[in-house]
């Protein structure tokens, strides 16, 4: 995201956020990969939040954290009812019995 260019240049000066550089841009770089908030470009923080924030701090929600949406409308319960219509009903007949 390329807003308030000048904003995180002061913050980044003021903070002398050079020491750590590395450190912030491989945080970025992972979180553009792997957290589900920067997936949409919408969501990701503008840099002077970033900073303002040390939002590097932050854990990453990666996919395999997030729970699954349920609910009659969701994407997830449509594709489930979608997969028992085409088993027949039995959506774990693939599956094994534990031992």
């Amino acid at each position: 995201v390329k807003k308030n260019k000048t904003r995180s240049k002061k913050i980044w000066d003021k903070n002398k956020y050079d020491k750590i550089a590395y450190f912030i841009i491989n945080d970025v770089s992972i979180r553009l990969l792997k957290d589900v908030q920067w997936q949409n470009k919408q969501y990701i923080p503008h840099p002077s939040t970033y900073l303002n924030n040390k939002l590097w701090e932050d854990d990453i929600t990666e996919f395999s954290n997030i729970k699954k949406p349920t609910g009659k409308n969701s994407s997830w319960s449509n594709y489930q009812q979608g997969v028992e219509k085409q088993s027949g009903g039995n959506v774990y007949e693939h599956c094994s019995t534990p031992q």
